[in-house]
Protein backbone atom coordinates (compact mmCIF):
# COMPACT_ATOMS: atom_id res chain seq x y z
CA UNK A 1 0.00 0.00 0.00
CA UNK A 2 2.90 2.52 1.25
CA UNK A 3 4.45 1.84 -2.51
CA UNK A 4 1.19 2.27 -4.31
CA UNK A 5 0.69 5.38 -2.02
CA UNK A 6 4.02 6.87 -3.75
CA UNK A 7 2.43 7.46 -7.11
CA UNK A 8 -0.24 8.62 -6.06
CA UNK A 9 -1.22 12.39 -7.55
CA UNK A 10 -2.65 15.35 -5.75
CA UNK A 11 -5.95 14.48 -7.33
CA UNK A 12 -5.61 11.11 -6.38
CA UNK A 13 -4.62 11.86 -2.35
CA UNK A 14 -7.13 14.72 -2.89
CA UNK A 15 -9.97 12.14 -3.79
CA UNK A 16 -9.76 9.48 -1.40
CA UNK A 17 -9.51 12.08 1.69
CA UNK A 18 -12.84 13.87 0.65
CA UNK A 19 -14.48 11.03 0.15
CA UNK A 20 -13.72 9.44 3.17
CA UNK A 21 -14.38 12.35 5.26
CA UNK A 22 -18.04 12.50 3.69
CA UNK A 23 -18.62 9.40 4.13
CA UNK A 24 -17.36 9.44 7.96
CA UNK A 25 -19.64 12.18 8.28
CA UNK A 26 -22.57 11.36 6.99
CA UNK A 27 -21.72 7.40 8.02
CA UNK A 28 -21.70 8.75 11.76
CA UNK A 29 -24.90 10.83 11.64
CA UNK A 30 -27.16 8.06 9.41
CA UNK A 31 -25.80 5.16 11.68
CA UNK A 32 -24.61 3.46 9.28
CA UNK A 33 -22.50 -0.12 9.62
CA UNK A 34 -18.65 -0.62 10.07
CA UNK A 35 -19.24 -2.95 6.65
CA UNK A 36 -20.60 -0.24 4.65
CA UNK A 37 -17.33 1.62 5.60
CA UNK A 38 -14.71 -0.89 4.57
CA UNK A 39 -16.25 -1.92 1.25
CA UNK A 40 -16.51 1.76 0.09
CA UNK A 41 -13.12 2.94 1.18
CA UNK A 42 -12.36 0.00 -0.11
CA UNK A 43 -13.69 0.48 -3.20
CA UNK A 44 -12.61 4.00 -3.59
CA UNK A 45 -8.73 2.77 -3.39
CA UNK A 46 -9.83 -0.15 -6.12
CA UNK A 47 -11.26 2.46 -8.21
CA UNK A 48 -8.29 5.13 -7.95
CA UNK A 49 -5.58 2.52 -8.59
CA UNK A 50 -7.52 0.92 -11.71
CA UNK A 51 -7.86 4.55 -12.92
CA UNK A 52 -3.63 5.60 -12.97
CA UNK A 53 -3.64 1.68 -14.68
CA UNK A 54 -2.15 -0.30 -11.94
CA UNK A 55 -2.62 -3.71 -11.06
CA UNK A 56 -2.73 -3.42 -7.64
CA UNK A 57 -6.24 -2.28 -7.57
CA UNK A 58 -7.60 -5.80 -7.73
CA UNK A 59 -6.98 -6.74 -3.85
CA UNK A 60 -8.91 -3.59 -3.02
CA UNK A 61 -11.56 -4.71 -5.12
CA UNK A 62 -11.59 -7.87 -3.65
CA UNK A 63 -12.01 -7.42 -0.72
CA UNK A 64 -14.35 -4.24 -1.42
CA UNK A 65 -16.68 -6.36 -3.85
CA UNK A 66 -16.98 -9.46 -1.11
CA UNK A 67 -18.43 -6.95 1.50
CA UNK A 68 -20.67 -4.94 -1.14
CA UNK A 69 -22.25 -8.94 -1.81
CA UNK A 70 -23.16 -8.93 1.90
CA UNK A 71 -24.71 -5.85 1.74
CA UNK A 72 -26.47 -6.01 -1.48
CA UNK A 73 -27.94 -9.51 0.16
CA UNK A 74 -29.74 -7.62 3.14
CA UNK A 75 -31.07 -5.38 0.70
CA UNK A 76 -32.32 -7.97 -1.73
CA UNK A 77 -30.88 -6.37 -4.63
CA UNK A 78 -30.35 -9.97 -6.37
CA UNK A 79 -29.02 -8.77 -9.68
CA UNK A 80 -26.04 -7.34 -7.99
CA UNK A 81 -25.34 -10.23 -5.48
CA UNK A 82 -25.96 -12.98 -8.66
CA UNK A 83 -22.98 -11.05 -11.10
CA UNK A 84 -20.78 -10.00 -8.32
CA UNK A 85 -20.65 -13.90 -6.81
CA UNK A 86 -20.78 -15.61 -10.08
CA UNK A 87 -18.88 -13.08 -12.56
CA UNK A 88 -17.34 -10.27 -11.03
CA UNK A 89 -15.06 -11.96 -7.97
CA UNK A 90 -13.93 -14.39 -10.56
CA UNK A 91 -13.20 -11.57 -13.04
CA UNK A 92 -10.78 -10.42 -10.66
CA UNK A 93 -8.43 -13.06 -10.69
CA UNK A 94 -8.64 -13.10 -14.11
CA UNK A 95 -8.07 -9.38 -14.44
CA UNK A 96 -4.81 -9.58 -12.03
CA UNK A 97 -3.36 -12.75 -14.25
CA UNK A 98 -4.21 -10.29 -17.87
CA UNK A 99 -2.61 -7.36 -16.53
CA UNK A 100 0.43 -8.62 -15.46
CA UNK A 101 1.51 -10.06 -18.58
CA UNK A 102 0.67 -6.71 -20.10
CA UNK A 103 2.62 -4.41 -17.60
CA UNK A 104 4.52 -1.69 -19.34
CA UNK A 105 8.13 -2.62 -19.86
CA UNK A 106 10.63 -1.06 -18.01
CA UNK A 107 7.37 0.35 -14.95
CA UNK A 108 5.85 -3.25 -13.68
CA UNK A 109 3.42 -0.72 -11.72
CA UNK A 110 1.35 0.20 -14.84
CA UNK A 111 -0.41 -1.94 -17.37
CA UNK A 112 -0.59 -1.01 -20.89
CA UNK A 113 -4.05 0.10 -22.20
CA UNK A 114 -6.23 0.61 -25.71
CA UNK A 115 -9.07 1.62 -27.37
CA UNK A 116 -11.73 -0.26 -29.39
CA UNK A 117 -13.09 1.13 -32.68
CA UNK A 118 -16.46 2.76 -33.04
CA UNK A 119 -17.85 -0.16 -35.34
CA UNK A 120 -17.35 -2.67 -31.90
CA UNK A 121 -18.02 -0.60 -30.08
CA UNK A 122 -21.51 0.47 -31.16
CA UNK A 123 -22.22 -3.34 -31.50
CA UNK A 124 -21.21 -3.92 -27.83
CA UNK A 125 -23.87 -1.42 -26.94
CA UNK A 126 -26.52 -2.65 -28.80
CA UNK A 127 -26.19 -6.42 -27.52
CA UNK A 128 -25.84 -4.64 -23.71
CA UNK A 129 -29.53 -3.04 -24.58
CA UNK A 130 -31.12 -6.26 -25.26
CA UNK A 131 -29.51 -8.08 -21.93
CA UNK A 132 -30.72 -5.38 -20.03
CA UNK A 133 -34.49 -6.50 -21.67
CA UNK A 134 -33.83 -10.14 -20.99
CA UNK A 135 -31.99 -9.64 -17.11
CA UNK A 136 -35.15 -7.41 -16.45
CA UNK A 137 -37.75 -9.53 -17.00
CA UNK A 138 -35.67 -12.44 -14.89
CA UNK A 139 -35.50 -10.22 -12.01
CA UNK A 140 -39.34 -9.06 -11.96
CA UNK A 141 -39.76 -12.95 -11.31
CA UNK A 142 -37.51 -13.17 -8.40
CA UNK A 143 -38.95 -10.22 -6.69
CA UNK A 144 -36.06 -8.04 -7.38
CA UNK A 145 -37.95 -4.59 -5.58
CA UNK A 146 -35.33 -2.24 -8.03
CA UNK A 147 -36.04 -4.85 -10.67
CA UNK A 148 -35.04 -2.40 -14.02
CA UNK A 149 -31.86 -0.34 -12.18
CA UNK A 150 -30.59 -3.28 -10.76
CA UNK A 151 -30.47 -5.03 -13.87
CA UNK A 152 -28.78 -2.14 -15.87
CA UNK A 153 -26.21 -2.24 -13.41
CA UNK A 154 -25.27 -5.95 -13.48
CA UNK A 155 -25.66 -6.54 -17.28
CA UNK A 156 -23.31 -2.95 -17.84
CA UNK A 157 -21.22 -4.08 -15.46
CA UNK A 158 -20.55 -7.29 -17.09
CA UNK A 159 -19.42 -5.56 -19.90
CA UNK A 160 -17.64 -3.18 -18.20
CA UNK A 161 -14.97 -5.20 -16.11
CA UNK A 162 -14.86 -7.42 -19.29
CA UNK A 163 -13.59 -4.15 -20.79
CA UNK A 164 -11.57 -3.27 -18.15
CA UNK A 165 -9.76 -6.84 -17.48
CA UNK A 166 -8.95 -6.69 -21.72
CA UNK A 167 -7.51 -3.00 -20.31
CA UNK A 168 -9.57 -0.90 -23.17
CA UNK A 169 -10.61 2.82 -22.73
CA UNK A 170 -13.74 2.52 -23.37
CA UNK A 171 -14.70 0.13 -20.01
CA UNK A 172 -14.49 3.85 -18.26
CA UNK A 173 -17.71 4.99 -20.35
CA UNK A 174 -19.27 1.78 -19.58
CA UNK A 175 -18.56 2.38 -15.60
CA UNK A 176 -19.53 6.32 -16.14
CA UNK A 177 -23.73 4.72 -17.20
CA UNK A 178 -23.42 2.16 -14.25
CA UNK A 179 -22.11 4.46 -11.64
CA UNK A 180 -25.06 6.75 -12.82
CA UNK A 181 -27.21 4.02 -12.15
CA UNK A 182 -26.15 2.65 -9.24
CA UNK A 183 -26.21 6.15 -7.27
CA UNK A 184 -30.23 6.15 -8.51
CA UNK A 185 -30.43 2.70 -7.16
CA UNK A 186 -28.93 3.05 -4.05
CA UNK A 187 -31.01 6.65 -3.62
CA UNK A 188 -34.18 4.47 -4.06
CA UNK A 189 -32.94 2.07 -1.68
CA UNK A 190 -32.77 4.24 1.06
CA UNK A 191 -35.53 5.83 0.26
CA UNK A 192 -38.16 2.94 -0.47
CA UNK A 193 -36.63 0.14 1.60
CA UNK A 194 -35.53 2.74 4.81
CA UNK A 195 -31.79 1.26 4.12
CA UNK A 196 -29.44 3.18 6.12
CA UNK A 197 -26.36 2.63 3.59
CA UNK A 198 -25.40 6.35 2.79
CA UNK A 199 -21.83 5.16 2.42
CA UNK A 200 -22.64 3.08 -0.45
CA UNK A 201 -24.36 5.88 -2.37
CA UNK A 202 -20.97 8.25 -1.44
CA UNK A 203 -18.90 5.43 -2.52
CA UNK A 204 -20.54 5.67 -5.75
CA UNK A 205 -20.31 8.87 -6.19
CA UNK A 206 -16.86 8.71 -5.76
CA UNK A 207 -16.52 6.30 -8.52
CA UNK A 208 -18.57 8.96 -10.90
CA UNK A 209 -16.04 11.21 -10.75
CA UNK A 210 -12.75 8.76 -10.88
CA UNK A 211 -14.23 6.84 -13.88
CA UNK A 212 -14.44 10.33 -15.35
CA UNK A 213 -10.67 10.51 -14.93
CA UNK A 214 -9.79 6.91 -15.12
CA UNK A 215 -11.57 7.51 -18.88
CA UNK A 216 -9.29 10.63 -19.88
CA UNK A 217 -6.31 8.97 -18.26
CA UNK A 218 -6.76 5.42 -20.01
CA UNK A 219 -6.76 7.66 -23.51
CA UNK A 220 -3.38 9.42 -22.91
CA UNK A 221 -1.63 6.48 -21.84
CA UNK A 222 -2.88 4.04 -24.97
CA UNK A 223 -2.03 7.25 -27.57
CA UNK A 224 0.61 9.99 -26.12
CA UNK A 225 2.63 7.22 -24.83
CA UNK A 226 2.26 4.78 -27.78
CA UNK A 227 2.10 1.74 -26.06
CA UNK A 228 0.08 -0.24 -28.39
CA UNK A 229 -1.76 0.08 -31.86
CA UNK A 230 -5.35 1.44 -31.70
CA UNK A 231 -7.48 -1.36 -32.58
Amino acid sequence: MIKCLKKWTTYDVSLLFISVAIMLYFGVLWNDSMLSFITAIAGVIAAILCAKGMASNYGFKLLSIIIYVLISYNHQLYGEVIFNVVYYIPMIFIGMAKWKKNKIKGNNSYVQTRIMRSRQFNMLILLSMVAVIISYLILIEMGDKLALLDSITTILSLIAMYLEVERYAESWIIWIIVDLTSIMLWYAALVSIKSNNIVILIMWCSYLVNSIYGYINWKKLARKRGLVKIR
